[in-house]
Order: structure tokens, then sequence, then C-alpha cells
């Protein structure tokens, strides 16, 4: 069976932002009630940064919602306020994004050829535009529940699951941070696995847990003893953020300091204010 990414021709299917547009597709807040594979709050709050991520990157954003007048509701408002350039596209009753004309058209208007599409139902609010998509030639990505790509698997180690492991060596990056549910197996097990195979390992110390404050501490050092690198999530945005003279990605830098809260999260929610 070809399971090789439709539309790129032979190429890497990795996303360029030169050629991207973010369809965000039917977030509504009476369909959000409808979702069970993940809890509502979750799958609200990663919509939301979707949008912001848009921003940040500068992608082209078209929005649209179904029937918003009904019991579908409307579109979550952290939409548009984390992408104020989005584009909202309105739909006369389509079930399909796609099938409405004025959304293709809107699609069509910013050049792009590469869709990064996220819609509340996966089985129709993104399946089908995303099918109808792939069928006229753009490359499609779709951001599955508005999370990362997610890999079910038997392993214990998610680095003897071979297409985890395919997924990770598809980005072509050395580098990876990790973090994990349990410190001493979900987090240790594939980190001292990478680092054997060459890759360079970040553990986010304090984004992760173990079944005890010993086995978290234990897991931490093996994998420290192992070549890894411990790293905290203050000194991990502190790191991707580097310099404050990056002025555009100041108020998200602070904005997630505020959102999880400590020391720096008080001081920053303060000088916001001010």
């Amino acid at each position: 069976m070809n399971m090789s990414a439709a539309n790129f021709n032979g190429q890497k299917p990795t996303i360029d932002l030169e050629d991207a547009v973010m369809l965000l597709i039917d977030h509504q807040s009476g369909l959000f009630q409808t979702v069970q594979d993940m809890a509502m709050p979750s799958l609200r709050a990663n919509a939301a940064a979707l949008a912001k991520m848009a921003s940040l990157s500068e992608l082209p954003v078209i929005t649209t919602a179904s029937v918003p007048q009904g019991p579908n509701g409307p579109l979550i408002p952290e939409i548009h306020q984390n992408a104020p350039h989005a584009k909202y596209v309105a739909r006369k009753g389509e079930i399909s994004a796609w099938d409405n004309p004025d959304f293709v058209a809107a699609v069509k208007a910013t050049g792009k050829k590469t869709l990064i599409i996220a819609g509340t139902i996966t089985s129709v609010c993104m399946a089908l535009p995303a099918i109808a998509a792939v069928h006229e030639g753009y490359k499609v990505f779709v951001v599955v529940d508005e999370k990362f790509p997610t890999y079910d698997r038997t392993t214990i180690n998610s680095w003897e699951d071979v297409e985890f492991r395919s997924a990770i060596e598809a980005t072509g990056r050395k580098k990876l941070i990790l973090t994990a549910l349990w410190t001493e197996a979900c987090l240790t097990f594939p980190a001292l696995d990478a680092l054997k195979a060459g890759y360079e390992i970040y553990v986010v110390a304090d984004a992760v847990g173990g079944t005890s404050v010993a086995a978290h501490e234990a897991g931490l050092r093996r994998i420290e003893q192992a070549g890894g690198k411990i790293i905290s999530v203050p000194q991990l945005f502190c790191e991707l953020q580097r310099d404050w003279s990056r002025k555009e990605t100041v108020p998200a830098f602070m904005d997630l300091f505020i959102q999880t809260g400590g020391t720096a999260g008080i001081q920053f929610s303060y000088d916001w204010s001010e």
C-alpha cells in the first residue's frame, strides 16, 4: 500500500511557512459539547493556541462556522482574538466547508498551496474539506483534535515504536525536547535510546512527574548520567525567546508566564497591567 504524502511530488512532507495557510473550521461553542475523545477545555485551549501560533508565524488564517445561529453555536471568541487578521467566511448551510464557493475562493485568494486544517469534529468538519482539498492538488496537514500528531502504540518505550521513531526522523532535527507522564518510564526509556542513536536530549523536569519523588529524581539522574540535559519550563521559555528585542513575540512570551503562574507570572502580570 502506497502511504506517500499526497501532492508533495517526492519532496519532504514538511510545512513551508511561505506557502501555508491555516484553516480553522467550525470551532463553535455548541459543537464543542459533542466532542467525546478529549476534554472540552483542552480542545478549546488548543484551538485558541493554534490561532495565536498562526499570528506569531504570520500565517494567513481563514475561519468559518456551520449554522452558527442554531444549536451549533457561534465561533469561540478566542479564535479571532488571537488571530485578529483572520478572514471569516459565512456558509449557507453546507456541512463541508469546501462545498461553499466563498470559502474555496478565500483559500485560493491566498495563493498558498499548503493547508493546515483543524476542525471540531474530526470525521466531518476536518475530514471532508481535507479530502476535497487533497483531490484538488493541495498539500494538507491536519491537526488532530487540535493537538500535535498522536501515535497509538503497544510498546511501553515509545522509541521502540517504528511509526513514532520514523516521525522524529522525518523532522530532520537532532535536538529533542522531551516531556512525558512518568519520569522513570515514559521519559527515561526513549530518552536513553535517543541518546544512543545520536540525538541531543533536553528533558523538561517540571513538565513531567514520577510515581514518587524518588522515582522522578532517579529517572532524571539516569538520563543526565547518559548525557541528557535537564531544563525547566521557564528556562525553556527564555531560551526560545532568547532576546527581548524580538518584540513581536514578547507579549505572547509574557502571557505564557502569566498563564503558568509562579513568581515570574505574578511579576509579569503586574508589569503588564501598569
